[in-house]
This record gives structure tokens, C-alpha cells and sequence, in this order.
């Protein structure tokens, strides 16, 4: 229930807001980064919002994170403020468990779930090849859970 009262109330900002728990994403898109910077450091009602509230934004944990296909800027990273702070650039953020890169190929996402995957099957080969382990089924139901 509080979280329906903070959500209903948050400031109709120019950016668009992906809100899931405490997570709170703010996108906009522009033509330039310089654009893009000054339209993320507006973010003024937000913060009136957060002390409104009695909420405290980590600006440790908050990253600025830029999506393009253009390889000349792939280096770029943005300047973006929040309450006075500079906010650390990610080139590959983390939300609600999925890793994005620049191009939103989904690749360091893909690797991770992969090499995951690729220990836990060890564990049930490991555990197939011996007498003590489970029996071949127990083993199979397990693999398929995993992937």
C-alpha cells in the first residue's frame, strides 16, 4: 500500500519513468548528448519529491547509462547530476536482473546466463558420472529447470 501512495504521486517530469519496487528509471532519447545531459540534470521535481517523502536516493548506486549504435561515441559518458553529485557512468547497467549494453544486443546479458548455466551443468554432469548421485531423471528434471 505505501508504495502505491509514493508512486501516485510522483512529478510529471520530460523524461519517461519505469518504475518496478524501489527501482525507478528515467529515459528520454535526443539527437545530442549535450541534449540529453541537460534534459536527465532537470530532475529538480524529483528530488523535491524524494525529501517531500522523506526518501534518500543513493546517488552511489545510481548510474548514467547511454544507448546508441554510433561506434565513433561508444566512449562517451554523460554528465549528469543529482543533488550536487556527479552520477557514475555504466556502460552495461543492471535493471531488474538484466544486463543492457550500448546497442541493446543483450550480449553481456546472454554470457552471463550462459557461463551461469554452464557451471551448474557441471555440477550435474559431475553428479551423473558417480554412483552416489541421484538417478538419471532427477538429474534431467534438474537440467531442464536450469535452462
Amino acid at each position: 500500500m505505501t508504495y502505491n501512495l509514493y508512486t501516485i504521486d510522483l512529478p510529471t517530469l520530460l523524461v519517461h519513468k519505469f518504475i518496478h519496487a524501489d527501482d525507478i528509471c528515467c529515459a528520454t532519447q535526443a539527437e545530442a548528448f549535450a541534449e540529453l545531459e541537460c534534459t536527465l540534470s532537470l530532475t529538480a521535481d524529483l528530488t523535491q519529491y524524494c525529501q517531500q517523502w522523506r526518501l534518500k536516493p543513493s546517488v552511489s548506486k545510481t548510474v548514467a547509462s547511454v544507448f546508441h549504435l554510433c561506434n565513433t561515441s561508444a566512449n562517451h559518458q554523460l554528465n549528469i547530476l543529482m543533488i550536487g553529485q556527479r552520477l557514475a557512468f555504466d556502460p552495461e547497467p543492471v535493471y531488474l536482473g538484466v544486463t543492457v549494453d550500448r546497442t541493446l544486443s543483450f550480449k553481456a546479458h546472454l554470457q552471463k546466463t550462459f557461463s551461469k548455466l554452464k557451471n551448474q551443468n557441471n555440477l550435474l554432469s559431475n553428479l551423473a558420472g558417480t554412483t552416489w548421485g541421484a538417478q538419471a531423471s532427477t538429474l534431467r528434471t534438474s537440467a531442464l529447470a536450469l535452462c
